[in-house]
């Protein structure tokens, strides 16, 4: 033990004044070296009380280091050690109850390695359920790079992305002199590819969510689009042959730009108020543009500019109290 190693080992000579290791002494020389393992007992005993009020592990080590080097009063030690302690067990049951303590104490680990290693399969088995849909999503990714290249013959970059819902992700696919988007739908463990008709003729540098309906795009030709990210359906009336009129629920797809405002240099970020009235854009020349969107009507041509610095606008956040953090 790292508190009573010191007081065996010299048998309570460093540890205790020199009245009470006197008396320790005198028994230890009398009756043999069960003395000092019941006057370890005893100074224990005598301030058990103490010992438990303390919460702090620290505290305590520090606590019993110190304990005997404060003890004079040596007959409440021996009347602790030598009345309340009676009758004392034998080595034979002290080894005994060492022997049930350990194997209780290797019953309650065993349990509880069980336990962890059910855990551990579980998380294996998460972590492996998610490797098999990232190796899926890399797949479908690489794919759909191998047929751009194929059909196109030039090198591209996935750029951007953003996360319409909790199961559709679009990410823009660049090349050297335009870019496309992709819609990809998480269904269970299958990912269904969608690529809608939304070209652009310059590189996309960023791309957000900014109404439940509405992704708005950066790109470097100095240009915000906004597209429509939601599935619509439409009505059609169809006439039975026997004068019957029946509607036909049709699901049409209108991911298309809504508008587009041109700025004063590239679009590098964009965020958007919580109540999704205004547009916030960084740009190249270190300005701000911000722009009126809550609605489906292009917004003013000429959106108001405010200037941060010299260098360019790399990234935004905007908080809860409406301050506008920016960094370049």
């Amino acid at each position: 033990s790292l508190i009573t190693f010191n007081w065996f080992l010299a048998a309570f000579v460093d540890a205790s004044p020199t009245q009470s290791m006197l008396r320790i002494w005198d028994c230890f020389l009398y009756e043999g070296r069960k003395v000092l393992y019941r006057c370890a007992l005893g100074i224990l005993k005598l301030y058990e009380r103490n010992i438990l009020q303390m919460l702090d592990t620290n505290a305590i080590m520090g606590y019993l280091k110190k304990l005997p080097k404060h003890i004079f009063d040596m007959d409440a030690v021996f009347n602790e050690a030598f009345v309340t302690f009676e009758p004392f067990p034998s080595r034979k049951e002290l080894l005994k109850r060492h022997e049930n303590h350990m194997q209780n104490v290797k019953a309650r680990y065993d349990e509880e390695e069980k336990a962890r290693a059910a855990i551990h399969a579980e998380l294996q088995k998460k972590e492996s359920l998610s490797k098999r849909r990232l190796i899926k999503t890399r797949t479908l990714s690489s794919n759909l790079l191998s047929e751009t290249v194929t059909a196109h013959r030039k090198p591209v970059i996935w750029e951007c992305g953003c996360a319409i819902t909790d199961d559709e992700v679009w990410l823009g696919c660049g090349e050297r002199q335009g870019a496309k988007v992709c819609v990809i739908k998480c269904e269970g463990e299958k990912l269904n590819l969608d690529v809608p008709h939304l070209d652009f003729p310059s590189r996309l540098c960023c791309m957000k969510t900014v109404r439940k309906d509405m992704v708005v795009l950066g790109t470097l030709d100095f240009t915000i689009h906004a597209v429509n990210s939601t599935t619509k359906y439409a009505f059609h009336t169809h006439a039975h042959m026997h004068t019957r009129t029946v509607n036909l629920l049709i699901e049409n797809c209108y991911r298309e730009e809504v508008w587009s405002v041109k700025v004063k240099d590239s679009v590098l970020d964009v965020v958007a108020s919580e109540d999704d009235v205004n547009l916030f854009a960084g740009l190249a020349d270190g300005t701000v543009a911000i722009i009126q969107a809550n609605s489906y009507d292009p917004p003013p041509s000429s959106p108001l500019l405010i200037r941060i610095g010299m260098e360019s606008v790399n990234c935004m956040v905007l908080t809860p109290d409406y301050e506008l953090w920016c960094g370049s």
